[in-house]
């Protein structure tokens, strides 16, 4: 359920559109009055044949053969229209409104059932009530350099050659978005870049006009706890709905929250439910599998390592590195 606030702007959004798409074809027609005063002829013709229509309903007799004239006389008219748009080089809808979603004529609603438009604008404001971090567009694949990352490991994979296999994933993963729900989980300790290339498919995908979301999980559990027991500091239900509805969710520092029923009751739900939904989120923890597996019930840790794609970050602490030059 969403809340009044976040209904409201979805449908004061639904409005504008339908109030654009309307004014656009009033001044479409319009200009097509003063360029092709046949155009405002065949306009006013086919008005009349409403109020035509309700005399000879009124006269009460057998209109059968007037109705069918009128039909024909309809039909001949807009057949007329079109030829003069098809001269113009104008296509056959040109006089139409241009909704924005032609399923439902930017009402929202088609035949009774909410339509797909609104469903996604109802994402999008739920997701407004989650914080993002600062400078958001500072974040982005190019700025992630992989020169932090060593050439040379003990292994067959040098660190640098393992971060690079990630940041491919992550370019992939953001210019398929939605890339049929998929998600991910950042593993590695601190400082080796996961934030970064998180918010880095963020940035990416809310280009596209994408509703994303970033918590951390501390965040979401403490916002789930208030809206829970009454103690909403504002939009903490929102906060939490928008993190079960938004189209790709970051939830950063997975096991930094403080551990409790609440919080594993939390997390729980906005995984299982976004896994069950087909909608993406992207994890970034610290810990490792089978710390995953110790901290967690088997059915959460089940869920995160079994049904989301792992990518190992590998290398020395960057931000400690950043701040020794």
């Amino acid at each position: 359920m969403y809340s009044a606030q976040v209904c409201d702007a979805a449908m004061r959004q639904l409005s504008r559109r339908r109030s654009e798409a309307l004014a656009t074809a009033d001044a479409r027609r319009y200009e097509l009055f003063a360029r092709v005063p046949r155009f405002k002829e065949i306009e006013n013709e086919l008005s009349a044949q409403g109020a035509q229509l309700g005399k000879m309903v009124l006269s009460g007799g057998s209109f059968v053969q007037q109705l069918q004239a009128m039909q024909q006389r309809n039909l001949a008219l807009q057949k007329e229209q079109e030829d003069m748009l098809r001269q113009l080089g104008l296509p056959a809808n040109y006089l139409e409104p241009p909704y924005y979603c032609p399923l439902c004529e930017d009402t929202g609603y088609v035949e009774g059932k909410r339509c797909q438009c609104l469903s996604s604008l109802l994402r999008v404001e739920a997701s407004k009530a989650l914080p993002a971090p600062d400078h958001l567009s500072d974040y982005s694949f190019d700025a992630f350099k992989l020169d932090y990352y060593p050439a040379q490991g003990e292994g067959a994979v040098s660190p640098r050659q393992q971060m690079q296999a990630v940041l491919n994933k992550c370019r992939v993963f953001a210019e398929s978005f939605p890339c049929g729900g998929e998600s991910l989980l950042f593993l590695g300790r601190t400082g080796l870049g996961k934030t970064h290339l998180s918010l880095a498919i963020a940035n990416e995908v809310a280009k596209s006009g994408a509703a994303v979301a970033y918590a951390s999980a501390q965040d979401l559990v403490d916002r789930a706890e208030r809206a829970k027991f009454g103690r909403d500091s504002g939009g903490d239900a929102e906060f939490v709905q928008g993190a079960l509805t938004c189209d790709l969710l970051v939830l950063d520092d997975l096991g930094t929250e403080f551990p409790s029923q609440m919080a594993a009751a939390t997390l729980f739900q906005v995984i299982n439910t976004r896994l069950l939904e087909r909608r993406s989120t992207i994890i970034s923890t610290n810990l490792s599998p089978q710390e995953l597996q110790d901290r967690y019930s088997e059915r959460l840790a089940s869920r995160i390592l079994c049904s989301y794609s792992a990518l190992p970050f590998a290398g020395n602490d960057i931000r400690l590195r950043k701040a020794m030059q």
